[in-house]
C-alpha cells in the first residue's frame, strides 16, 4: 500500500465507534501510520518529509489536521507495507499521490 492509500483508508473516527473491534483496528492502523511517518522522517529528505505532511493535511479531516505526528522517534525498522512498496516501486512512488 502507498502512504496516500493508507491515509485514505484510515477510519479517522474509529475512537467514537461503539464496536470495540473498530476502535482497536483504528488504533492499530493509526500506529502503523505513525510508524511509517517516523520511518519516512528518518529516511527521506526534507522535501519528501514536507510531502508527507502535505498528504496528511490532504486526507485528514479538519479536526485531525493539527494532530500530525511531529516528534516521533526515529524508526530504522521498515513498516511491512513499505517493504512491499520498496520491492516493487521506484523510491519517488513510496508516498503515492502527493498531489
Amino acid at each position: 500500500m502507498e502512504f496516500a492509500k493508507e491515509l485514505r483508508a484510515h477510519d479517522w473516527l474509529h475512537a467514537f465507534a461503539d464496536d470495540h473491534r473498530t476502535r482497536k483496528n483504528g488504533s492499530t492502523h493509526i500506529e502503523e501510520i505513525r510508524e511509517a511517518i517516523g520511518w519516512m522522517n528518518t529516511n527521506f529528505d526534507s522535501t519528501d518529509q514536507k510531502d508527507v505532511k502535505r498528504m496528511w493535511d490532504k486526507y485528514a479531516p479538519a479536526q485531525f489536521k493539527k494532530d500530525f505526528p511531529k516528534n516521533l522517534k526515529k524508526f530504522n525498522k521498515v513498516p511491512s507495507w513499505i517493504t512491499k512498496i520498496l520491492k516493487t516501486k521506484e523510491p519517488k512512488n513510496w508516498l503515492g499521490d502527493v498531489g
